[in-house]
């Protein structure tokens, strides 16, 4: 059937379930990689890892909560470093460590080895900072034997001998240029391994353009005009979406973020049921198709909205499963006929959203406007998980 003329049945319980989630209570660290030289080893062996492998798992774990001994221990394993002499060709020059280089360092081990959990969130550098890879801690710390066949492989890529480490599961990569200009502060740390929490929003909003964090959902809009952004226009996006989630689940706590110059990001965040209930609204504001009816669910009511290249009108009602004409629900109470006006409403809200959103070059999440396009009345029915791959041929 063709998905310009079918109908969508857009279910938000489906939608809520179908988000992306992101712990609350997970931490989140960047793990340096030699300066890029152990990314790929990371990446596709799995894990991460940290240096000092003259101290041991065994020994860290005894000196664990006594830092003053471990920073003792560390003075009598590493005396001294050792770098290339300017004087003789292969010759080393020892050099003196300072104090609080020892210092740094036991708090480095220390951190790596009390703070880090399953469920973290761990992100690694290449080379120049500029390409990252995420992923979530799988494991509890370990030691990898020495004499490891990883070691001895022979591959294109240099592989690390760190034997402290801990698994991961990597799932998606980032460039620093596309996130959030506060990045480049996060980057400018330099121990092997930091506590990023402060950047978390940052980070999650460029992996996902829609998640949710507990029972909180955010989205992400676009604006894409490069030229100078029209103050009426900007005003209208905005709160526009803003007024049209008030109107169909409301939600007192709802916040806005912002980040544009030329071009750049709406954020909403708003209880996960709030946005949840818009994403159908989302869909015939901003696609593409200029003929289109959809079935918007709830637990009580279900709206069936028709649009054309010219108009989004509401067209018919169900009740309890009984269909009806919009002014014959209208009479059933004042409380369905409240939300059913409101829902007029936010109709003629979305008409101006979509009029703010031609001007801006804006877009809704794509994630968003992905589950939406797969929800046909089949896989309604029948509730499918979802996958990542997009149907939609907008």
């Amino acid at each position: 059937m063709d998905k310009t003329t079918s109908e969508l049945f857009v279910s938000s319980e489906s939608i809520s379930n179908a988000l992306p989630a992101v712990a609350a209570d997970a931490n989140y660290w960047l793990i340096r990689t030699a300066g890029g030289r152990y990314f790929t080893d990371f990446s596709v062996n799995n894990f991460v890892g940290i240096d000092w492998n003259k101290l041991s798992l065994k020994e860290l774990t005894e000196l664990s909560t006594k830092k003053e001994m471990l920073i003792q221990k560390l003075k009598e394993l590493y005396p001294y470093k050792e770098e290339p002499s300017t004087d003789l060709e292969g010759d080393t020059t020892k050099i003196e460590i300072k104090e609080r280089t020892y210092t740094s360092w036991a708090n480095q081990i220390l951190r790596f080895f009390h703070e880090v959990k399953a469920g973290d969130v761990v992100l690694i550098p290449d080379n120049s900072s500029r390409n990252f890879r995420v992923g979530y801690i799988v494991s509890n710390i370990f030691e990898e034997p020495d004499s490891s066949s990883v070691f001895k492989d022979p591959s294109e890529y240099e592989k690390s001998r760190y034997i402290k480490r801990y698994s991961t599961r990597w799932f998606g990569t980032f460039l620093r240029d596309d996130a959030d200009p506060a990045i480049y502060k996060m980057t400018n740390t330099h121990h092997v391994i930091t506590n990023i929490n402060a950047y978390k929003p940052f980070i999650n909003r460029v992996l996902f353009d829609a998640y949710r964090e507990g029972n909180i959902g955010h989205y992400t809009f676009k604006v894409n005009q490069e030229s100078d952004i029209n103050a009426v226009s900007y005003t209208k996006y905005t709160s526009s979406i803003v007024e049209m989630i008030d109107l169909i689940e409301p939600d007192p706590d709802m916040k806005l973020k912002t980040n544009v110059q030329s071009h750049g990001i709406v954020e909403i965040i708003a209880g996960v049921a709030s946005l949840a209930a818009v994403s159908g609204l989302l869909y015939l504001v901003f696609s593409k198709k200029e003929k289109l009816s959809m079935t918007l669910k709830s637990q009580l009511f279900s709206f069936t909205i028709k649009k054309s290249s010219k108009n989004i009108e509401l067209s018919e009602i169900s009740i309890a499963d009984r269909q009806m004409t919009v002014e014959e629900a209208k009479a059933q109470s004042a409380e369905e006929k409240t939300k059913i006006e409101n829902v007029e409403r936010a109709l003629e809200v979305a008409k101006k959203l979509r009029e703010a959103s031609e001007q801006l070059d804006g877009e809704a999440p794509e994630s968003i406007m992905s589950m939406v396009s797969k929800m046909t009345k089949t896989n309604f029915e029948s509730n499918d998980d979802f996958d990542d791959e997009d149907v939609d041929s907008e």
